[in-house]
């Protein structure tokens, strides 16, 4: 599952001074003022141009700067829900967020992750790489178990799978964090579909592993994912 983070960009259209390309983005600097403003008026005319480049290279730092300090990225709560969306607000509105129930946003990091199984362990990374087209598949009937090793404790309040089965039917999956049992997923299931568990809080753990004891094929998963906030 993807969270999709809202990206910030300047666009480099837009009117033209004195031969200069000008800035214009999603926010207005309020400090820019009479010639270097393209929207006021300018009796005097542009400036020398070797003075206007090196203006508008101060004045574009100044601006990108501004634009990054300006916007944080939260993981929003959905209104009396324990459901969240990723987003960015001002940054000067951040506090007032975090004490109406939204988080901060921190990505589970992967790169010193290790992956195990009861079966096939060399292509059980398929099922964390962010690919539905990949898989791993135990190539046998339950019991069989899947686990990513973070390498060091991650934060998570999420866990969200795609099942790979074929025939449908009852499964059961039991989800363990550290090899202590936090949750199972039972019911019946087909090929494609999403099982997903909000936990009450942040979860922080190095390990998390999910176990099928029930299914009517091969113990399979397209990809697992933990959307997180910390």
């Amino acid at each position: 599952m993807k969270n999709p983070v809202v990206a910030l960009g300047l666009r480099r259209s837009g009117p033209r001074l004195g031969g200069m390309l000008l800035l214009t983005g999603t926010v207005a600097i309020a400090a820019c003022s009479g010639e270097h403003n393209p929207t006021a008026p300018s009796a005097a005319g542009a400036p020398p141009l070797a003075e206007s480049i090196g203006d508008l290279s101060e004045r574009g730092t100044e601006t990108s700067s501004a634009l990054a300090v300006a916007k944080a990225t939260v993981c929003h709560r959905t209104m009396g829900t324990n459901d969240f969306v990723v987003t960015q607000i001002p940054e000067s509105a951040l506090q007032s967020h975090m004490d109406h129930g939204d988080m901060h946003y921190s990505p589970v990091s992967l790169a010193a992750a290790t992956y195990t199984a009861s079966k096939n362990a060399a292509s059980a990374l398929f099922a964390f790489d962010g690919n539905s087209a990949t898989t791993w598949n135990g190539a046998a009937y339950p019991a069989q178990y899947i686990e990513v090793n973070f390498g060091s404790p991650q934060s998570f309040w999420k866990i969200a799978s795609v099942v790979d089965q074929s025939p449908s039917g009852t499964t059961v999956h039991q989800v363990t964090l550290e090899g202590v049992p936090a949750f199972s997923w039972t019911g019946v299931t087909a090929y494609g579909d999403v099982l997903s568990h909000t936990f009450d809080g942040v979860q922080t753990a190095q390990r998390v592993r999910i176990t099928t004891t029930e299914s009517p094929s091969w113990v399979a998963w397209r990809d697992i994912s933990f959307p997180q906030c910390a």
